[in-house]
């Protein structure tokens, strides 16, 4: 199947950007439009969900769905693009990503259908199936849901694009919609477990775009919880390579006495999970000696570069930064841009704040 994302960057904090000109797309949906075949492409991707649906099982058949529904939402089909915010408002897409990045990417989607002043053109003498006026408060009843449930304020980013006071003020002046499960802000003390599994399972599943590297903030007992004897995640640690620092020594993680006893060793306070992927999963644009040769980087001189994003974290109050291939390919200029420069400059935009724009 045809994918329609192959040459766009997915970068490490929910920006987006063109592989082929490394320049921010802010907006990827184009003009909301009904045609002939973008309601073809879009009950052809809703009868594959409803078929998994209704008998589970192989997960191939959401996939398919997942890719008919972009090729529906790159012609501008409506309810292609609020189906698509649905998928990463309910960790369809993307689940090696923080939650908080499929918040703001689903924002993107539903915020196109939602805040649209005119009825979408109808091409060829197409009819909508769905009135737009009831697509539109469909759109923004999920939109307004899915901030009431999201895990911060995300004002911080684009201006306030991603506000979650600004959009339910916005949606209740227009729609006079609230949310019925009224606003909250989830409370993500204790689930650094469930992410840095899921995080470490995906190195090795996702065939496409799998982590490379990054950091996760867990309390001791939850590293204790990751990291169990014959737990998913220490399976992992046999082609991903995985390090946790307590603040007095970094240790590797790995089916030995030495790492159970250090890990049994751990009494309180924060522990930092440190990793690198350069082994396993799908990787789109470094090769393996590229991979091979940032590892070795990110363990140069005692760590330093992973203890740089650590600190960059707790002074920003974060507790999770994972890249990708495509954050790394944003600094490659040419076959001969040297894998520390691209690297460390990627280091220098997380740690400094500069803006992509500017870089």
């Amino acid at each position: 199947m045809k994918r329609t994302d192959e040459q766009i960057l997915e970068l490490y904090d929910g920006q987006m950007a063109s592989l082929s000109n490394k320049r921010l797309i802010s907006d990827t949906v184009p003009e909301l439009k009904f045609t002939a075949r973008g309601r073809e492409l879009f009950a052809l991707s809703e009868s594959l969900y409803c078929k998994w649906l209704e008998g589970g099982g192989d997960y191939t058949l959401v996939e398919k769905a997942i890719g008919l529904c972009r090729e529906a939402v790159a012609l501008g089909e409506p309810r292609a693009v609020v189906k698509m915010a649905f998928y990463y408002d309910k960790d369809y897409i993307s689940t090696e990503r923080t939650e908080e990045f499929r918040c703001r990417v689903a924002c993107d989607y539903y915020a196109k259908v939602v805040y649209c002043d005119e009825p979408p053109r109808c091409i060829d003498g197409v009819v909508p199936e769905t009135e737009w006026s009831e697509l539109q408060r469909s759109a923004a009843r999920m939109f307004v849901d899915m901030l009431a449930g999201a895990q911060k304020p995300l004002a911080g980013y684009s201006e306030g694009k991603y506000s979650i006071t600004e959009n339910t003020d916005r949606i209740r002046a227009k729609f006079g919609i609230e949310s019925e499960l009224g606003t909250r802000v989830r409370n993500t003390s204790g689930d650094g477990d469930k992410f840095a599994e899921t995080v470490l399972i995906s190195c090795r599943r996702n065939r496409t775009r799998a982590p490379l590297f990054g950091i996760i903030g867990l309390t001791a007992m939850e590293a204790g919880r990751v990291f169990e004897p014959k737990s998913e995640a220490m399976k992992t640690c046999g082609d991903v390579n995985v390090w946790l620092d307590d603040g007095a020594r970094v240790f590797r993680v790995n089916n030995t006495s030495a790492s159970r006893a250090a890990l049994d060793a751990l009494k309180g306070g924060e522990v930092w999970l440190y990793f690198v992927n350069n082994e396993v999963g799908g990787h789109r644009y470094l090769s393996g000696k590229q991979r091979k040769d940032m590892s070795e980087l990110m363990v140069k001189d005692n760590f330093a570069r992973f203890i740089r994003l650590k600190e960059s974290a707790k002074e920003r109050g974060k507790s999770r930064y994972i890249f990708s291939d495509d954050d790394v390919q944003f600094f490659i200029n040419g076959k001969l841009t040297p894998i520390k420069s691209a690297l460390d400059n990627l280091l220098d935009r997380v740690v400094c704040d500069n803006e992509w724009g500017k870089l």
